[in-house]
């Protein structure tokens, strides 16, 4: 099994960076440059979280559902874990019993544990 996959050190980091940045924001008055520095921090720092929080790490393979000739086509999610055939396999569902569909674009994140 893998092990937890933790930024700690990395989000300190580039919170002292935004904190930094954010002081200099307010010295200059919004200037362009920092401005955009703020928000490459405040994105890299929320998708490390998100990371973290779902476990994605670079191992992970990333999937984009194809496009289709017919734009209107779902893709089903199939567990054939114990049967390893797909037309007896069940779909696999979300909390409220829907089915779980992904369309051309989607991206299925495949993580390896």
């Amino acid at each position: 099994m893998k092990h937890t996959l933790k930024f700690d050190d990395v989000l300190s980091f580039l919170q002292e960076q935004q904190r930094v940045v954010v002081e200099k924001l307010r010295a200059t008055r919004g200037d362009s440059a920092l401005l955009e520095t703020k928000r490459q921090l405040d994105s890299a720092i929320r998708c490390l979280n998100f990371c973290e929080s779902h476990q994605i790490d670079p191992d992970s393979e990333v999937f984009e559902i194809p496009y289709t000739r017919n734009e209107f086509d779902d893709f089903f999610i199939v567990n054939v874990y114990e049967t390893n055939d797909i037309s007896h396999g069940d779909p696999v569902t979300m909390s409220d019993g829907r089915p779980v569909t992904l369309g051309a674009g989607d991206l299925l994140v495949w993580m390896r544990r």
